[in-house]
C-alpha cells in the first residue's frame, strides 16, 4: 500500500468509528441554508463557484460546481459529525494535495484516487447518500447542506488561521496514534483539534 493507502486506512478506521452512523450523537442546530443540491443540479458543471483566492495558489482561482460537489460529498461521508473548523481543514487538505507531485493534480482525482478515501468504495452509508444512491431524511439533508456551506467557504478563500494551513496534506482521528512508515515519518503535526490531528511535511 502506498502513502495514501496508509493515510486512508487510518483515517477511515477512525471515520468508521466516529462518523459511520453515529453522527446524530452530536447534532448541530439547523440553520437557514439554501438548497445547495438543487442549485448544483441547475448549474452547468462548467459554471464557477467563486472568484475567491485559494491558499494553495495565492492568485485568483475558480472552482467548478463539480469540484465543489465532490468536496461537499467527501466532507459529508468523512466528517458529518465533525465541527465546521475540522471540515474546513479537511477541505484545505484536499486543496493542498492538488499542486503536490505526490498526489493527483485535480480535486476530483485526489478524492477518487484508489484507496485515498475508503468511504468511496467500502459501501459507506454516508457516501451512498452523498452519491444519491441512498435517501436522506430531513436532518441528514441539513447536515449535507452544512458540509456544502463549509466547502464553499474554503473555496471562496476562507482560512481557519492556523500555522502552516496551506501545507496540511494528511490527518487522522485523535484516538489513533500517528502511524509508522516512511510516509508518516516525513510528516509533522501542525494542529490538533478536539477530534482530528493534521499534518504537513517536515521542514528541512
Amino acid at each position: 500500500m502506498g502513502k495514501i493507502s496508509n493515510f486512508i486506512v487510518v483515517a477511515t478506521l477512525a471515520s468508521a468509528i466516529s462518523v459511520g452512523g453515529s453522527y446524530l450523537e452530536k447534532p448541530f442546530k439547523p440553520e437557514n441554508v439554501g438548497n445547495v443540491v438543487e442549485r448544483l443540479h441547475k448549474d452547468s458543471l462548467e459554471s464557477k463557484v467563486s472568484n475567491g483566492p485559494s491558499s494553495v495558489d495565492e492568485n485568483s482561482q475558480t472552482f467548478s460546481a463539480k469540484e465543489y460537489l465532490e468536496i461537499q460529498k467527501i466532507l459529508y461521508a468523512e466528517a458529518a459529525n465533525q465541527s465546521s473548523k475540522n471540515r474546513s481543514l479537511i477541505t484545505r487538505c484536499i486543496l493542498n494535495r492538488v499542486p503536490s507531485e505526490d498526489y493527483p493534480n485535480d480535486i476530483y482525482s485526489v478524492i477518487h484516487e484508489r484507496n485515498a478515501f475508503s468511504c468511496t468504495f467500502d459501501g459507506s452509508k454516508l457516501w451512498g447518500q452523498a452519491e444519491e444512491k441512498l435517501s436522506m431524511n430531513e436532518y441528514e439533508q441539513k447536515v449535507f447542506e452544512k458540509c456544502g456551506k463549509d466547502a464553499k467557504k474554503v473555496l471562496d478563500g476562507f482560512k481557519v488561521g492556523i500555522s502552516r494551513e496551506s501545507e496540511i496534506i494528511a490527518y487522522h482521528d485523535i484516538s489513533i496514534e500517528k502511524p509508522s512508515g516512511s510516509y508518516w515519518s516525513s510528516l509533522e503535526k501542525v494542529y490538533e483539534s478536539e477530534r482530528l490531528i493534521f499534518y504537513a511535511p517536515k521542514l528541512v
